[in-house]
């Protein structure tokens, strides 16, 4: 298998940019045929890094935002401006001040960021623009205890952005291209509810072994990697955000790092039967909730003939244990990472009624047995 790399791009590993040509090429197809582009996928599988990618190779001019930062700075300051005429910078960044002065950072982000693109559309002169918001799940206003509820905010003024986008004219040559956590589709009727607004989504998935594997060896010559190429891929698959957190692990690191994952299991499943059990009318027990996480990652499932898997997974896609892709057969929920499947397979076998009962040492050593 021949390997795609971009030596003269430099990641935020540090590296240089490995596959997603097919993604490439689907997110050129997308834009000229829609207004809004979703870009999920699991966590640290490197959708921002992918889109990062396009838009520089692309040259398109972009204002970017950059809603993790946004939590922590003001709006100007996470915001970068892009392939822009140098003429037309200074009025731009002027424009946003002026945005920024008269709404407050405290208004309405969609407020915000349609002031803005408007006005930075009108200073480039109708050339094609792209809005890029990296993360918009993260924006402050989706601060929320409960996940289900930040999405479903989110998701309503996404939904209000998208229609400006599409029906208003003063916004016809802008493109809008968001990152998001995989959580977010899970909210009910996402994918319905953006119908009718020019929106698509694309699924950004694991990059494959051989690839991982060139990077992993490219990473590894700058920093000290005490987890193999192989113990990686087998605990979190082709996730190349993960590299800069795992490679230094020592054991007693990666004892600590499964218990987490453990945990993050633990607790998803606890909410799912919880919440089951209400929608029911009936108590599932610790053993059903198991059984039913360990199957659902096997087979597609068809919302209304299985009402009870397709709950589950929305609940698991919720808490980020899994990821959804659609097919003519369904919606087939893969695991976020390999490991996740491990621990409820060993805790089906093993018939516990909690996670938590389950042995760090064995989880490890059957992570190491998967074979793709």
């Amino acid at each position: 298998m021949s390997i795609f790399v971009d030596h003269n791009y430099r990641t935020s590993l540090g590296t240089g940019f490995y596959d997603r040509v097919s993604e490439l090429k689907e997110l050129d197809s997308l834009i000229r045929s829609n207004r809004v582009m979703i870009v999920y996928g699991p966590r640290n599988v490197g959708k921002s890094e992918l889109t990062r990618y396009w838009i520089h190779k692309r040259r398109l001019a972009t204002v970017r935002i950059n809603a993790r930062l946004l939590r922590a700075r003001n709006l100007l300051e996470s915001m970068d401006i892009g392939y822009v005429e140098t003429q037309s910078m200074d009025s731009i960044k002027t424009l946003a001040q002026e945005i920024l002065t008269r709404l407050g950072v405290r208004a309405g982000i969609m407020d915000i960021v349609l002031g803005i693109v408007l006005k930075v559309a009108k200073a480039i002169k109708g050339n094609r623009l792209l809005i890029f918001i990296d993360e918009f799940h993260e924006l402050p206003k989706y601060k929320s205890e409960h996940p289900r509820s930040k999405y479903e905010v989110a998701l309503e003024d996404l939904r209000s952005l998208a229609a400006s986008l599409s029906k208003d004219n003063a916004f016809e040559n802008v493109n809008l291209l968001l990152t998001v956590s995989e959580g977010f589709i899970a909210t009910d009727f996402a994918r319905s509810e953006l119908e009718g607004y020019s929106v698509e989504w694309m699924l950004v998935k694991h990059i494959d072994e051989t690839h991982f594997k060139a990077l992993y060896r490219e990473y590894s010559k700058r920093k000290e990697c005490n987890l193999s190429e192989d113990e990686i891929l087998r605990l979190v698959g082709g996730s190349p955000g993960h590299l800069s957190e795992l490679c230094p692990l020592d054991k007693n690191g990666l004892t600590r790092r499964l218990r987490v994952w453990i945990q993050e299991v633990e607790t998803a499943l606890s909410q799912a039967r919880n919440i089951l059990s209400r929608e029911m009318g009936k108590e599932m027990s610790p053993s059903e909730i198991i059984a039913n996480a360990s199957k659902l990652m096997e087979k597609p499932v068809k919302p209304l003939k299985d009402p009870i898997s397709y709950g589950l997974g929305q609940v698991l896609t919720t808490y980020n244990i899994v990821y959804p892709e659609w097919s003519e057969e369904g919606i087939h929920y893969r695991p976020q990472y390999p490991i996740y499947k491990i621990i409820l397979d060993i805790a089906l076998e093993k018939n516990v009624s909690s996670l938590l009962e389950l042995n760090v040492n064995e989880v490890y050593k059957k992570a190491l047995e998967l074979k793709d």
